[in-house]
């Protein structure tokens, strides 16, 4: 059995909320293009994301995506938090 596979399975099943630290794909930019974070935003649909980035003030329309406005805020309620600065 594929350990990877076990592992996305019961992340799709138990967790409800996850914190990103960082939305931007390099630093010092707003850009989300291309963005490791945003990758995992549209492939856990069914997952709640709260994002902090001190540089993204706006993005594309996720319904799963809440900007908050300092990382406190952000991950106050999350199962997992996930620092993805780069």
């Amino acid at each position: 059995m594929d350990c990877r596979k076990d592992q996305w399975n019961f992340i799709k099943k138990k967790i409800k909320t996850i914190s990103l630290l960082g939305l931007s794909y390099k630093s010092g930019t707003n850009s989300t293009l291309n963005s490791p974070s945003i990758f995992l935003i549209e492939y856990f649909r069914h997952i709640t994301f709260y994002a902090y980035d001190p540089i993204v003030t706006k993005t594309k329309k996720y319904k799963n995506l809440i900007l908050c406005e300092n990382y406190y805020e952000a991950i106050k309620s999350s199962n997992i938090v996930i620092v993805a600065t780069p």
